[in-house]
């Protein structure tokens, strides 16, 4: 008797409803603020072209040295430093939606006037100012989605932002790979002021006010908590600042992509052409494995996810060292590939972790300082990484994989430690959640949330809605 085939079980319907729900889930629950801000940084991602390109204009077209070309890139970093602080702070005290819009206007005049200098000391200013205007809006911008987010939601909401960005960024180097042998510089730097300018539009159309605020009276009720919301509050706040100083290292790694590692493959007799295919990997890898590896990671601890993020960012760059001049093309290729994993990891990861450890009120001030580090980084990176290069090559690649395992040691071991404000909070939640209560969105968002239909009820009014009921 001959063997019958086993029926096949259908999946049942509400099975699959269930599966897509789930896929689905991370994109649905936003207030539409969100997502003008999250098109906004699409377009934005799309159109950055200065930054990952300027060291190859400068080394090709103006035909500096490789370490003249960092240290102008450098500048940007300068820039970053000197506004983050200032950016942060009047975010918390301005508000977001004018502190964001200032930035964008600045950066956008900035941009298209790199794109007519020819002065070298001129693109040296004005990369300064680049930075200087993006590092203005940056830590408004990441408080908008901590006000607008619950925090529960926050780490995915970082997520899908970073996913868009890197979206616009898989075109962003294929596009500049067409544009520079046919067009030149000065359009692909004029692309990119156009893409700001429609970032700027989108915030303008669709941004209200999100800033927060708390009533004098609930502040002198809660006296520690005054105390820890004050600007220098910041500076006892240990866990922090040792996590901003590690930051700092993680990140002089990561910039080695924009100046060090384009000028590694000239010397490998690659040019523009070759750097835009290999950095696009980069934004191919973070739009095919972003989200997955971002919802994964929400089942680690913050620090633990950190310190796998650095292993490989390092390791990343580490393969660098292995590159020749036969087979440098797909080694350079597998090099983007593992650092970009690591950056999947720690872009999102680095932004909650700075939204968890900052109070309500000062969200702004802590964005700032956080990126003000990044600024440091984004200076001191490019330019020691190019001296370290000119002088001793392959040096500065195995250099960043030793760094990146001692930093990975270095976030677990924070991981395990707890300051005294975070102490205080722990032995008094009674007084965190006095203050939290009292807190009110500001006039325009309880307007912009009435016409979407949400609700603004804070918490304290939520239990006595619920108590009544």
């Amino acid at each position: 008797m001959e063997e019958q085939d086993a029926p096949k079980q259908e999946i049942p319907a509400a099975h699959r409803k269930r599966t897509m729900f789930h896929a689905f889930a991370m994109f649905t629950g936003y207030p539409r603020a969100y997502w003008y801000l999250l098109f906004g940084t699409l377009i934005n991602g799309t159109a950055t072209f200065v930054l990952p390109f300027e060291s190859l204009y400068l080394v090709s077209v103006r035909h500096l040295l490789v370490s003249q070309a960092s240290a102008i890139v450098a500048l940007y970093g300068i820039g970053s430093c000197v506004s983050a602080l200032l950016g942060g702070v009047l975010a918390d005290r301005i508000g977001r939606r004018p502190t964001i819009l200032s930035g964008l206007v600045g950066l956008t005049a900035t941009t298209f006037a790199l794109a007519c200098i020819q002065e070298t000391w001129l693109i040296a200013l004005l990369t300064f100012l680049m930075g200087f205007w993006i590092s203005w809006y940056r830590p408004a911008s990441n408080a908008v989605l901590a006000d607008l987010i619950p925090q529960a939601r926050q780490a995915q909401a970082n997520s899908l932002v970073y996913w868009a960005y890197n979206l616009g960024m898989a075109a962003s180097p294929l596009l500049a790979s067409i544009i520079v042998p046919y067009i030149g510089y000065t359009i692909l730097f004029c692309a990119d002021g156009i893409g700001t300018v429609l970032f700027c539009l989108l915030i303008f159309l669709g941004l209200p006010e999100t800033r927060p605020t708390a009533t004098r009276s609930s502040m002198h009720s809660v006296p520690h908590l005054k105390q820890a919301a004050s600007t220098s509050g910041i500076w006892r706040n240990g866990r922090f600042l040792l996590y901003t100083g590690l930051s700092f290292f993680l990140t002089s790694i990561y910039f080695q992509y924009s100046s060090t590692l384009p000028a590694d493959m000239q010397l490998h007799g690659l040019d523009a052409a070759h750097y835009g295919l290999v950095i696009s990997i980069n934004g191919i890898v973070v739009v095919l494995l972003g989200l997955p590896l971002s919802h994964l990671l929400t089942r680690f601890a913050p620090f633990k996810a950190l310190a796998v993020s650095v292993l490989l960012l390092g390791a990343g760059f580490g393969l660098t060292a292995l590159a020749d001049s036969l087979f440098s093309l797909p080694l350079y290729a597998g090099s983007v590939l593992v650092w970009t994993i690591g950056e999947i990891i720690f872009v999102p990861v680095s932004a909650t972790i700075v939204a968890l450890l900052s109070p309500t009120t000062e969200r702004g001030l802590y964005q700032g300082v956080a990126r003000m580090s990044w600024g440091l980084s984004a200076f001191a990176g490019p330019l020691l990484g190019g001296l370290v290069l000119q002088q001793w090559g392959f040096a500065l690649w195995i250099g960043c994989a030793v760094l990146g395992t001692g930093l990975a040691w270095s976030f677990l071991l924070l991981g395990r430690v707890k300051n005294r404000a975070q102490l205080n909070e722990e032995a008094l939640p009674s007084s965190a959640n006095a203050l939290a209560s009292k807190l009110v969105p500001s006039p325009e968002m309880e307007m912009y949330l009435a016409k979407c239909g949400k609700s603004v009820l804070t918490d304290g009014k939520r239990k006595a809605k619920t108590a009544a009921s």
